[in-house]
């Protein structure tokens, strides 16, 4: 009876935070905090639900970890809830000055695209010569070794994975102001490109970076029906998930039949949602103690401390965590744990609040400005949020989003003070107003 209602006890408080966050910003369901309490609230009871009904033989989860999780959620929401009371109002009388138009040319979303098509044979060679380098059959499964366990490198084109992402976004944001063909296919164009780059680089997980785009973005720029397109994207996603997890041979394989795929598929999605938080709850377990290091969150101010020779320099960090039998092998451990690592759970709960905070003001600015800078900003950190489940995305890939912040204000830097030789061919949905 104690280990039914222990779980039961924190599904109805995580979804009694999820209320609350609902009523108090709004009922704006893409209000990071809205999402955040509801993501948690749906992976607390997926837990309960495979360990009854699927995965039969996944271990419990200790109250200790269920608290843990809860006090995360609180922090995350207070953190919001504190930019929402204290600078809700400054944000909106500030906004007023940023509301100008944003005009927004065709030809330096023309180059970037031309850069990322350009440079994509390159890339797509580095690839290859990595999969000759692993000497397994399957190409897709060849490459993510190599690139994880492996000593071979994807070279400079590495970092037109980012920046195809970044640009697919842009051309996103700029067609939904502007539904012209010549929008359209720019936009078509550059989500090909960028779908190439990253299934070749990094698999399934990358998929979730598009799709946090496609909900961003539109929940901004195009929220009419935004629930059903919400609905068709998630189930659009589904089934590219899968397909692309055959491909990995994660979760089925195209040698089986459809039947057993499916099943397959259902199988490891849910193991995929619930086994990080049975892995954090076993390390919990085991008395895994913090290392006061650094090096799991930190590790871009570390190496850049190493490197003019404030610390002495130390063993670079495993790129894959290692496995645990939870009994089934897992090595991803939710967002929680390598803060908890670094320096406890007071730290692990104390960057909870700062990302809710960060997050909220994004949102703000967003909402209120509709400016492209604030609108990708915002729609970029749906990613770590949505895979908060599964392992960090936000401090452990630190050099990723300053990459990704370059490529961004590059873009505005060149629109607002250099000539566009096409001129500015997309006006946007402030400027319609102003000439109406």
């Amino acid at each position: 009876m104690d280990n039914i209602l222990i779980p039961i006890t924190f599904i109805l408080f995580q979804f009694g935070i999820f209320i609350i966050n609902f009523y108090y910003f709004s009922k704006k369901l893409f209000h990071p905090s809205i999402l955040f309490s509801l993501l948690w609230t749906i992976i607390v009871l997926m837990q309960f639900l495979v360990s009854k009904f699927v995965l039969t033989e996944l271990y419990p989860i200790s109250f200790e970890t269920y608290l843990f999780v809860s006090l995360a959620t609180l922090a995350f929401s207070l953190g919001a809830a504190y930019i929402n009371h204290q600078l809700k109002n400054v944000i909106e009388q500030h906004s007023i000055k940023e509301k100008s138009a944003h005009q927004i040319g065709v030809f330096y979303r023309l180059f970037f695209t031309a850069i990322v098509l350009v440079g994509l044979p390159f890339y797509l060679k580095s690839i290859f010569n990595i999969y000759k380098g692993s000497n397994l059959d399957n190409i897709f499964i060849g490459i993510r070794s190599e690139l994880i366990y492996g000593e071979l490198d994807i070279g400079p084109t590495k970092y037109l994975v980012s920046f195809s992402i970044v640009t697919f976004a842009i051309n996103y944001f700029v067609f939904l102001q502007t539904r012209t063909m010549q929008n359209r296919l720019i936009l078509l164009l550059s989500f090909t490109i960028a779908m190439v780059y990253t299934v070749f680089y990094t698999g399934r997980t990358s998929l979730f970076m598009i799709l946090a785009i496609y909900l961003g973005i539109n929940n901004f720029m195009n929220n009419k029906n935004f629930i059903k397109k919400v609905v068709l994207m998630m189930l659009f996603f589904t089934i590219l998930f899968s397909i692309v997890g055959i491909i990995y041979e994660k979760g089925g394989s195209a040698e089986n039949g459809l039947s057993n795929n499916i099943s397959s598929s259902f199988e490891y999605t849910s193991l995929y949602l619930v086994s990080p938080l049975n892995a954090m709850d076993f390390k919990h377990n085991q008395g895994e103690i913090s290392d006061y290091s650094g090096n799991n969150t930190l590790g871009f101010f570390v190496k850049l401390a190493e490197n003019i020779h404030l610390l002495p320099k130390s063993k670079a960090k495993d790129i894959a965590d290692e496995y645990v039998f939870i009994p089934y092998p897992t090595n991803v451990y939710t967002i929680f744990r390598a803060y908890i690592q670094d320096f406890g759970k007071g730290y692990a709960l104390f960057i909870m609040m700062i990302l809710g905070a960060l997050q909220s003001f994004l949102y703000l600015k967003a909402a209120n400005t509709k400016s492209l800078r604030y609108v990708l900003y915002y729609s970029f950190l749906l990613f770590p949020l949505m895979l908060s489940f599964f392992r960090d995305h936000y401090f452990t890939v630190f050099s990723s989003w300053l990459k990704i912040v370059i490529y961004v204000e590059v873009f505005l830097f060149l629109n607002k003070h250099l000539p566009n030789p096409l001129g500015v061919k997309s006006t946007s949905i402030l400027d319609s107003k102003k000439i109406a």
